[in-house]
């Protein structure tokens, strides 16, 4: 069937509560219900079609308008947003109507809310209603004051798109990299950071002074600097927990400030505090089917990324048996980091094939430019997991080849990734004895100390994938868990 895409996606997008109320509403439509058999085609997958070809472009149509109206219906009182253009729409038509007196007592009841739950770009619209009936009224005064208003609704609106910008332009910088890898970076980042509305604080509502926290965060978690970082997101935590009705979605709001904590205290070490914030997240009451998934995939790859840093591999095997399914709603990003945790955790357990599958999952998917610091690690997690499966050294000369044409194509190579991916391009194993690549592999770790030593900013790649650790467990005849075990009893916060 043509041109099904998206009223096939939004048959599959709907809950179990939206497919009920659909049909309750569909009960209500009168004559010929063919579309039915379309609608049930679609969300059965069904190759053979109940409907004939020249039937299908007005019925696709129908349909569609009639899953929104559906949805419009069953929405329509869920959210405040929902409420207040219902609220604006009536005051028009009772403007419409003439009937003055109740049209301002809607607009009165409209402006109420938008100032309580900070949907300031509606306050312009209101003021102009309200204007129009106070000037039938004859009271000017009160269109002067609503002309103020209307001024400083729009400054508070010019505010808050202000910090949004300088949030969007910080973070555009970053999400490639999720680290300021170059010089380049580096300038431009601080040059935003010195614009007068970061340098000292002036917001003009919540959700500005959120979008401020939120910047500076990033800038704190750039440079590592965790201690303000904890501050500022303690901050903003504070914010969002103390005015919840300001924002838009407070569900993701919240988590996204819990999320954020938990990774300030995962790299504090403190897995304690940590393991708190995942709980937190788990307790978020979503409302809707949509918004539940998400918290579900982060709140699992959070359990997953704490059991890594944690050094419990082995408690984290359980949770992989989760069906894949359960992913195919995830964003390209999500995917990526949840692939790559997958994957760290068979590698850790010694589970080299199964690892394998997961980095291929990444390794090939096609034009995917999301979390460069995962991808980059990813790739010398993938040259490991074939040295471990005994591939030949033309196979490792070869994916060490593409490896490094990746990361320098990207302009995020660490000079660790760089002796990594040299070392096995160079490095030819069926030629040494095994005391003789011990022997190489302790020159690479000296290197690589020394890197660390003198380049405080590369122990960032430690984060995503412990080289140093597997190099360790060759010299030593150890496990890899083992000595990330031993590693983290030594960092990690008591």
């Amino acid at each position: 069937m043509e041109d099904t895409e998206p009223l096939s996606e939004l048959i599959h997008s709907l809950s179990k509560a939206d497919k009920r109320f659909f049909s309750l509403f569909a009960d209500r439509e009168k004559g010929d219900k063919i579309y039915l058999q379309l609608y049930n085609d679609l969300k059965n997958k069904n190759p053979d079609r109940n409907v004939s070809s020249h039937q299908l472009p007005d019925l696709k149509k129908y349909l569609y308008k009639l899953l929104l109206s559906s949805l419009h219906t069953q929405y329509a009182e869920t959210t405040i947003d929902f409420k207040l253009y219902k609220l604006l729409h009536l005051a028009g038509v009772l403007l419409y109507k003439g009937l003055y007196a109740q049209t301002h007592t809607l607009i009165r009841k409209a402006k109420k809310l938008a100032y309580l739950h900070e949907r300031i770009s509606l306050i312009p619209e209101l003021l102009y209603l309200e204007t129009f009936v106070s000037n039938v009224y004859g009271n000017s005064s009160r269109g002067e004051n609503n002309t103020l208003e209307q001024i400083h609704a729009t400054q508070i609106l010019l505010n808050l798109f202000q910090y949004r910008n300088l949030n969007y332009q910080f973070l555009s910088q970053i999400r490639k990299s999720n680290t300021s890898r170059t010089a380049n970076q580096k300038r431009v980042l601080k040059k935003i950071m010195q614009h007068p509305l970061l340098v000292k604080k002036n917001t003009l509502s919540i959700m500005a002074e959120y979008s401020f926290y939120t910047t500076w965060g990033l800038y704190h978690s750039v440079h590592n600097d965790l201690k303000n970082m904890k501050i500022i997101l303690s901050l903003q935590l504070n914010l969002v927990e103390s005015h919840p009705k300001k924002f838009e979605n407070k569900e993701l709001t919240h988590f996204q400030t819990l999320h954020n904590l938990f990774l300030c205290q995962m790299k504090l070490k403190n897995f304690k505090d940590a393991s708190t914030y995942v709980e937190k997240i788990k307790k978020i009451k979503a409302p809707s089917e949509l918004v539940r998934n998400v918290l579900f995939l982060n709140a699992y790859n959070n359990e997953l990324e704490l059991l890594i840093q944690s050094g419990q591999f082995e408690n984290a095997l359980p949770l992989l048996n989760i069906q894949e399914s359960k992913f195919m709603k995830a964003s390209a990003e999500q995917k990526i980091m949840i692939y790559g945790n997958t994957a760290y955790i068979y590698f850790a357990t010694a589970h080299f094939r199964e690892a394998l599958q997961w980095i291929m999952k990444i390794v090939n998917s096609p034009g995917n430019d999301a979390r460069e610091d995962i991808q980059s690690s990813i790739r010398i997690m993938y040259l490991i997991v074939r040295f471990e499966i005994a591939s030949s050294d033309s196979v490792l000369k070869n994916i060490a080849r593409s490896t490094r044409y990746f990361l320098e194509k990207r302009n995020t190579m660490f000079r660790t990734e760089k002796l990594i991916v040299d070392f096995f391009y160079k490095t030819l194993k069926e030629y040494l004895t095994k005391k003789e690549f011990i022997r190489e592999l302790k020159k690479v770790r000296q290197e690589l100390l020394n890197i660390f030593q003198k380049y405080p900013d590369e122990k960032i790649t430690q984060d995503s994938f412990d080289v140093l650790s597997w190099i360790n467990s060759k010299i030593e005849n150890k496990s890899f868990a083992e000595l990330v075990r031993a590693r983290v009893a030594t960092t990690s916060t008591k």
